[in-house]
């Protein structure tokens, strides 16, 4: 039997600091101010007190680092010298916030209490600190995944990135999709946020299981369009991937992840859709309102709980699909009690000591092993 599992760890490792915070509301007024600066400093011509107004908005989230040229008036970090993108070179820098001991061994335990073969992970700082992470908090050796794989992505400049971890299988076929493209409005695009990272394991009885790992662009900012059409973007680039790289009814494929999104969405439309794709809950004939693996705390009462994590399987891994499970006790709003009737992991006491934002969501296959 293999458990294979999904979770986002919501950038244990170290994460920027402009999302390091409980109010969602100001994260994201500051992230579009962050986008906002990005559109400025992209400019021929600059409009100086709009860059500074923003940049102090931003003091103590962002700096812009200067890597040729002259961008800043001399001895001075808020006052801006160029008159243009072509005056500099550079980028801008978010200041990270450095997560502490318990919070690590929050998603420490998370990770031994799903018990997991195969893992998907969602947000992760790079694959040292994901290996040194198994290595220092994932114990005993028989709960670590010590092989793992990410594949650093160029898009993103938070820097946090889609994992796949898993204990033991030795790798066929690995392929990253972040050089896809789309055009929008006569412009190309980036079509993934991070990646769509496929990953080839050889399993004991000789056949291959096919792991794609997957973050869709959030809706932080209140969704906004170009969040929207991201997401519609990423989910028909998915199915256009699952429909001409794998024949569903003979391969065995799991799709996982952060797909930041509801089940009855747009984006998400393509996947149901898809002739030999299901959702593992509705195998399981999970009811609608136990799927929930998100707390938006923001949101109506009646819409807080939400699903954005899924797991897909293929036709022909349908068949061993069994046990399926959302493990939510590392979660933040269960720590602070938003969540009557679940009880946090030990040691967990708020969501600033909590494993994630997230629930984590395994399943077993029957039948299958790894070597």
């Amino acid at each position: 039997m293999i458990r294979v599992a999904t979770l986002n760890v919501e950038n244990l490792f170290d994460r920027p600091k402009i999302i390091n915070m409980n109010d969602t509301a100001r994260a994201s007024a500051l992230l579009k101010q962050v986008d906002e600066l990005q559109k400025e400093l992209a400019k021929t011509n600059y409009d100086k007190p709009t860059i500074e107004t923003l940049l102090a908005a931003l003091r103590g989230f962002v700096t812009v680092r200067v890597d040729r040229g002259k961008f800043f008036k001399p001895r001075s970090t808020t006052k801006v010298a160029a008159t243009g993108k072509a005056d500099w070179d550079g980028a801008i820098e978010f200041t990270r916030a450095t997560f502490g001991e318990s919070q690590r061994q929050a998603t420490a335990d998370l990770i031994k209490s799903v018990n997991a073969d195969v893992m998907c992970l969602v947000e992760v700082e790079g694959r040292q600190a994901l290996s040194d992470f198994m290595v220092e908090y994932v114990k005993p050796v028989a709960r670590r995944m010590e092989r793992n794989l990410l594949i650093d992505s160029p898009i993103d400049p938070r820097g946090i990135d889609i994992a796949v971890a898993w204990k033991r299988a030795d790798m066929g076929v690995i392929r990253s999709n972040v050089y896809d493209v789309r055009l929008v409005n006569g412009k190309t695009r980036t079509v993934w946020s991070r990646d769509c990272l496929e990953v080839e394991l050889m399993l004991a009885g000789g056949q291959s299981l096919w792991v794609l790992g997957n973050h869709f662009k959030s809706k932080m900012g209140g969704d906004p369009p170009d969040s929207l059409e991201k997401r519609i973007a990423q989910g028909q680039r998915l199915t256009e991937i699952l429909q001409t790289r794998y024949d569903l009814a003979n391969d065995l494929v799991v799709v996982m992840g952060d797909l930041n999104d509801t089940p009855g969405s747009v984006p998400l439309s393509p996947l149901y859709n898809l002739a030999g794709l299901h959702d593992v809950f509705d195998l399981a004939a999970i009811p609608a309102d136990e799927r929930w693996t998100y707390y938006y705390g923001g949101a109506p009462v009646a819409d807080r709980k939400t699903q954005i994590d899924y797991m897909f399987v293929s036709e022909a891994l349908r068949p061993f699909v069994g046990n399926v499970k959302i493990h939510r006790r590392g979660m933040s709003a269960v720590a602070d009690g938003k969540i009557p009737g679940i009880t946090p992991l030990p040691g967990i006491t708020s969501w600033k000591n909590a494993a994630s934002d997230h629930a984590a969501i395994s399943v077993e296959l029957a039948g299958l092993d790894l070597p």
